[in-house]
């Protein structure tokens, strides 16, 4: 008798390259609170970037902010509330520490005194399932030049146990069956990805 698996499939795919201001254009906060979400990357009041794509969030500022600390709100790779702070730097930019899915609100706590944007760096992840799973399979679409598209255990940062190379043709299709189970990924599979590296990628996982 044959083995019976749920094997499901997800697909991810983020084109839009680095944004400094596809959140929030150029605008200068005269005092502490809610900045208008105006960006590229945002509807009906929401950023969201791509298929199953999260986003590091950044803050770009001509001048010295570094006094000041904004807060980005909305949700992670999983669809779970998030929250982050940005602390401000010296004419330059800074990124989050954790991926955002969505955007719902950026805040920062007093006037900045000169005008900032916010954006998207072009470090992305896709969460393929976060608890044990297995990866038997993909399908993708290379991007402009060559990469390695890499699968982490646990988290974006976490133990590499799958790698693949792209061909380096635009829209180059690729298809790798693993052979046996899969590989077994014990707390969750995570593709950290820079914008470029692929066009598409889709998944089939035990889920």
């Amino acid at each position: 008798m044959g083995r019976s698996t749920d094997v499901k499939a997800k697909f991810i795919s983020d084109t839009t390259a680095a944004d400094a201001d596809g959140l929030i254009t150029s605008t200068t906060p005269g005092s502490g609170g809610a900045i208008t979400l105006n960006g590229a990357q945002v509807s009906g009041g929401v950023a969201s970037f791509g298929d199953n794509t999260a986003r590091l969030i950044t803050v770009t500022c001509a001048s010295d902010i570094n006094a000041r600390v904004f807060t980005i709100t909305g949700t992670d790779a999983n669809g779970d509330a998030l929250t982050d702070t940005i602390t401000g730097v010296n004419a330059n930019t800074v990124s989050s520490s954790e991926y955002f899915l969505t955007v719902t609100e950026v805040s920062v706590d007093d006037g900045t005194g000169a005008a900032i944007t916010v954006g998207m760096a072009a470090n992305a992840l896709g969460v393929i399932f976060a608890g044990r799973t297995r990866i038997r399979g993909l399908q993708l679409s290379s991007g402009a030049g060559t990469a390695n598209v890499s699968f982490r255990n646990t988290s974006a940062t976490g133990t590499e146990l799958l790698k693949f190379r792209t061909v380096g043709a635009a829209n180059g299709d690729q298809t790798f069956n693993i052979p046996s189970d899969g590989v077994v990924f014990s707390a969750g599979a995570y593709c950290a990805f820079t914008v470029g590296d692929f066009n598409s990628i889709t998944v089939f996982y035990d889920g």
